[in-house]
């Protein structure tokens, strides 16, 4: 045990919040005071050295019952801080406009060191070093002894700091996680983010390291159980669906395995998983098309083991430009996130599907070419200006547009092929089309003018190229 500190020659100085708040000197714990002159200082340490406000100390203070005295009251705290921390010279309790500041100069801030570390641990991440970056996350989780300032925890003017800390915390779980995952243990870390998914369930980037881990591990069954709990779950609690890395990830699932045998450059086809997690692969036949989709066991593509598909859900026709998907069900496919109800939508190479709880990965015939992250024109990237007031015909034929493939309108005019696709008479094509060249400032004339549409639409950010 080391002896008790003579307070007119300090030693070394340690503010502790990722745990019960507490200023040790030498190893020793000082008396902070009452329990509105600790939360004066936890707000202090929280700012890290800036100014707070007196009208947020007040705030934090008393919230909307502040009494007519909350100015000196406020006064006589930061009085009572500067008697217990003077003696040690740090941190100091300052008066800087608008407010107070503590000075932080020679004093060990376990919410600094814990930045410090996972910024340490990220940039390992980053560079290609896993086995570096685990034991700076290590490290980092390690100075946590509890919830941050767990004496303080049912304050509701910190409520907003708090929770952010408990975000940081869990997301340097996340990037110890991601670092072991990288440095090739994954079978040790599924029960552990097992564990943290369930109680984080609407966290996306955790489920997607479980799913990552589970498929490592030879479990792709199990991981695409993962993937459909968490779309259940977001659709429940956030009315939602699964973002980007979700539905890669099931994309990478559903395409991993060997194909066994079918030969992809003569066939297209739908790549699924039963119920029992076995690969299925259905051919797409054009001389068979319309290929339906449902429950029902008499069709094309049978989805018997998914209660939330109509017994005729959808069917996918063929058309010159391509295999189309045409929603018939009440509640609608999602074809790359997008929601498709009782309408169309043209499917590239690679899409993923979504017909109730089943996932489906399509594969074109067409040589295989990079599959963009995000497809259609309500992409995370669009200008949400250019994009507001599109008609639904308009947005359909966008989406349309950009889902062909650079050099895909051959064989025909490009307005009958949209026709084809989107079951719609030619002049209503042609009125969308010249509105969308004028709206994105493409050439609005000539047999060109839709590959220069979907052109100028990439250019403009409105899809990934």
């Amino acid at each position: 045990m080391p002896a008790a500190p003579d307070l007119l020659t300090p030693g070394r100085v340690e503010c502790r919040m990722l745990g019960p708040l507490e200023v040790r000197v030498g190893g020793w714990p000082l008396a902070l005071g009452g329990r509105k002159q600790r939360l004066v200082l936890a707000t202090l340490l929280l700012a890290g050295g800036r100014a707070v406000s007196a009208e947020r100390l007040v705030d934090v203070l008393w919230g909307e019952d502040a009494p007519p005295t909350a100015r000196n009251t406020l006064q006589a705290h930061v009085s009572g801080l500067r008697r217990v921390l003077g003696p040690v010279g740090a941190p100091a309790v300052v008066r800087r406009d608008p407010g107070y500041a503590v000075d932080l100069a020679g004093v060990d801030l376990d919410l600094a060191r814990f930045r410090a570390a996972v910024d340490e641990g990220r940039a390992a991440l980053a560079d290609g070093r896993p086995d570096a970056a685990v034991p700076a996350f290590d490290s980092s989780l390690a100075l946590w002894s509890g919830p941050p300032l767990a004496d303080l925890a049912s304050e509701p003017g910190l409520a907003a700091e708090l929770r952010a800390l408990e975000e940081d915390r869990l997301a340097a779980v996340a990037g110890r996680a991601e670092a072991r995952l990288a440095s090739g243990s994954s079978a040790a870390l599924i029960a552990e983010l097992t564990e943290l998914t369930a109680v984080h369930p609407l966290d996306e980037h955790l489920r997607a390291l479980l799913v990552r881990g589970l498929s490592r591990a030879g479990r792709p069954a199990d991981a695409l159980g993962v993937l459909r709990a968490g779309r259940r779950v977001l659709a429940e609690e956030l009315g939602a669906d699964p973002g980007a890395e979700l539905r890669d990830l099931e994309r990478a699932l559903l395409d991993a395995e060997d194909l066994r045998g079918l030969e992809r450059e003569a066939q297209p086809f739908l790549l699924h998983r039963d119920a029992s997690g076995e690969q299925r692969a259905d051919p797409l036949d054009p001389a068979r098309s319309p290929v339906t989709i449902g429950r029902s066991p008499g069709n094309a593509v049978a989805l018997p083991w998914d209660r939330e598909v109509s017994r005729l859900h959808a069917r996918l026709e063929c058309t010159r430009l391509g295999w189309v998907l045409v929603d018939v069900s009440r509640n609608g496919s999602l074809v790359d996130g997008v929601l498709v109800r009782g309408g169309r939508r043209l499917l590239r190479d690679g899409a993923v599907l979504r017909i109730g709880d089943t996932v489906l990965l399509f594969r074109s015939a067409s040589p295989a070419r990079p599959v963009p992250r995000e497809t259609g024109p309500a992409t995370a990237e669009a200008p949400v200006s250019l994009l507001a007031g599109l008609s639904g015909g308009e947005h359909d034929v966008l989406a349309t547009v950009l889902a062909v493939p650079a050099g895909g309108f051959t064989g025909a005019r490009p307005e009958d092929l949209l026709a084809e696709v989107l079951a719609l008479p030619v002049e209503r094509i042609d009125e969308a089309v010249g509105a969308l060249c004028r709206r994105f400032g493409a050439p609005d004339a000539g047999p060109g003018r839709v590959p220069a549409l979907a052109e100028r639409a990439r250019v403009l950010g409105l899809a990934s190229a």
